[in-house]
Protein backbone atom coordinates (compact mmCIF):
# COMPACT_ATOMS: atom_id res chain seq x y z
CA UNK A 1 0.00 0.00 0.00
CA UNK A 2 1.28 3.43 -0.90
CA UNK A 3 0.56 6.86 0.57
CA UNK A 4 0.27 10.13 -1.32
CA UNK A 5 0.24 13.38 0.63
CA UNK A 6 -1.56 16.57 -0.37
CA UNK A 7 -0.80 19.74 1.56
CA UNK A 8 -4.01 21.50 2.59
CA UNK A 9 -4.51 24.99 3.96
CA UNK A 10 -4.61 25.76 7.66
CA UNK A 11 -8.23 26.93 7.38
CA UNK A 12 -9.35 23.66 5.73
CA UNK A 13 -7.62 21.58 8.40
CA UNK A 14 -9.14 23.69 11.19
CA UNK A 15 -12.62 23.46 9.65
CA UNK A 16 -12.29 19.69 9.25
CA UNK A 17 -11.54 19.24 12.95
CA UNK A 18 -14.24 21.63 14.25
CA UNK A 19 -17.42 19.95 15.43
CA UNK A 20 -19.57 23.05 14.95
CA UNK A 21 -18.43 23.47 11.34
CA UNK A 22 -19.23 19.83 10.63
CA UNK A 23 -22.80 20.16 11.89
CA UNK A 24 -23.46 23.50 10.12
CA UNK A 25 -22.21 22.11 6.82
CA UNK A 26 -25.06 19.61 6.36
CA UNK A 27 -28.01 20.37 4.10
CA UNK A 28 -31.61 19.36 4.83
CA UNK A 29 -31.31 16.27 2.62
CA UNK A 30 -28.27 15.18 4.63
CA UNK A 31 -30.20 15.66 7.89
CA UNK A 32 -33.01 13.47 6.53
CA UNK A 33 -30.49 10.75 5.69
CA UNK A 34 -28.92 11.09 9.13
CA UNK A 35 -32.36 10.75 10.74
CA UNK A 36 -33.13 7.61 8.69
CA UNK A 37 -29.74 6.09 9.58
CA UNK A 38 -30.31 6.83 13.26
CA UNK A 39 -33.78 5.28 13.27
CA UNK A 40 -32.51 2.15 11.50
CA UNK A 41 -29.57 1.84 13.91
CA UNK A 42 -31.88 2.38 16.91
CA UNK A 43 -34.25 -0.35 15.68
CA UNK A 44 -31.40 -2.77 15.04
CA UNK A 45 -29.91 -2.06 18.47
CA UNK A 46 -33.27 -2.62 20.20
CA UNK A 47 -33.80 -5.80 18.16
CA UNK A 48 -30.43 -7.20 19.20
CA UNK A 49 -31.10 -6.42 22.87
CA UNK A 50 -34.55 -8.01 22.51
CA UNK A 51 -33.04 -11.17 20.97
CA UNK A 52 -30.52 -11.46 23.79
CA UNK A 53 -33.08 -10.94 26.54
CA UNK A 54 -36.71 -10.03 25.94
CA UNK A 55 -37.34 -9.39 29.66
CA UNK A 56 -34.36 -7.06 29.89
CA UNK A 57 -35.53 -5.10 26.84
CA UNK A 58 -39.03 -4.71 28.24
CA UNK A 59 -37.61 -3.49 31.57
CA UNK A 60 -35.36 -1.00 29.80
CA UNK A 61 -38.25 0.26 27.68
CA UNK A 62 -40.68 0.61 30.58
CA UNK A 63 -38.38 1.98 33.30
CA UNK A 64 -36.30 4.39 31.23
CA UNK A 65 -37.78 7.89 31.20
CA UNK A 66 -38.81 9.34 27.86
CA UNK A 67 -36.34 12.23 28.14
CA UNK A 68 -33.43 9.80 28.45
CA UNK A 69 -34.62 7.89 25.36
CA UNK A 70 -34.87 11.16 23.44
CA UNK A 71 -31.44 12.31 24.61
CA UNK A 72 -29.84 9.01 23.58
CA UNK A 73 -31.52 9.24 20.19
CA UNK A 74 -30.27 12.82 19.69
CA UNK A 75 -26.72 11.86 20.74
CA UNK A 76 -26.73 9.02 18.21
CA UNK A 77 -28.15 11.38 15.58
CA UNK A 78 -25.40 13.94 16.25
CA UNK A 79 -22.79 11.19 15.92
CA UNK A 80 -24.17 10.10 12.57
CA UNK A 81 -24.34 13.75 11.44
CA UNK A 82 -20.67 14.32 12.27
CA UNK A 83 -19.67 11.13 10.45
CA UNK A 84 -21.68 12.13 7.37
CA UNK A 85 -20.24 15.64 7.38
CA UNK A 86 -16.66 14.41 7.75
CA UNK A 87 -17.16 12.01 4.84
CA UNK A 88 -18.48 14.84 2.66
CA UNK A 89 -15.59 17.10 3.67
CA UNK A 90 -13.04 14.39 2.85
CA UNK A 91 -14.68 13.80 -0.52
CA UNK A 92 -14.61 17.52 -1.35
CA UNK A 93 -10.99 17.93 -0.24
CA UNK A 94 -9.89 14.86 -2.17
CA UNK A 95 -11.64 16.00 -5.36
CA UNK A 96 -10.22 19.51 -5.02
CA UNK A 97 -6.60 18.47 -4.54
CA UNK A 98 -6.74 15.35 -6.71
CA UNK A 99 -7.88 17.25 -9.81
CA UNK A 100 -5.36 20.08 -9.25
CA UNK A 101 -2.37 17.76 -8.89
CA UNK A 102 -0.32 15.49 -11.10
CA UNK A 103 -1.33 12.54 -8.94
CA UNK A 104 -4.09 11.45 -11.31
CA UNK A 105 -1.57 11.47 -14.18
CA UNK A 106 1.01 9.41 -12.29
CA UNK A 107 -1.25 6.51 -11.42
CA UNK A 108 -3.38 5.37 -14.35
CA UNK A 109 -5.69 3.21 -12.25
CA UNK A 110 -5.68 3.08 -8.50
CA UNK A 111 -7.73 1.47 -5.79
CA UNK A 112 -8.31 3.88 -2.92
CA UNK A 113 -8.04 2.36 0.51
CA UNK A 114 -8.48 5.35 2.81
CA UNK A 115 -8.37 9.14 2.90
CA UNK A 116 -7.45 10.91 6.15
CA UNK A 117 -6.62 14.41 7.35
CA UNK A 118 -3.55 14.55 9.55
CA UNK A 119 -2.37 17.98 10.58
CA UNK A 120 -2.03 20.03 7.39
CA UNK A 121 -1.90 16.97 5.15
CA UNK A 122 -4.53 15.02 3.28
CA UNK A 123 -3.24 11.43 3.24
CA UNK A 124 -4.46 9.15 0.46
CA UNK A 125 -3.79 5.46 0.95
CA UNK A 126 -4.02 3.51 -2.29
CA UNK A 127 -2.63 0.57 -4.20
CA UNK A 128 -1.87 0.33 -7.86
CA UNK A 129 -3.87 -1.94 -10.14
CA UNK A 130 -2.53 -5.47 -10.28
CA UNK A 131 -0.64 -5.32 -6.97
CA UNK A 132 -2.11 -7.53 -4.26
CA UNK A 133 -1.86 -6.62 -0.58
Amino acid sequence: MEVYEFIITDEEARDYHKLSYAIRRLKISDWIRVYINTVVFYIILCGIIYLISADFMVKIWIFTPLMIKICLFLIMMAGFAVIRSKNKQLKNLFEKYYLDSDFHKEVDELHLRDVKVSGLELLVYYRKKGIND
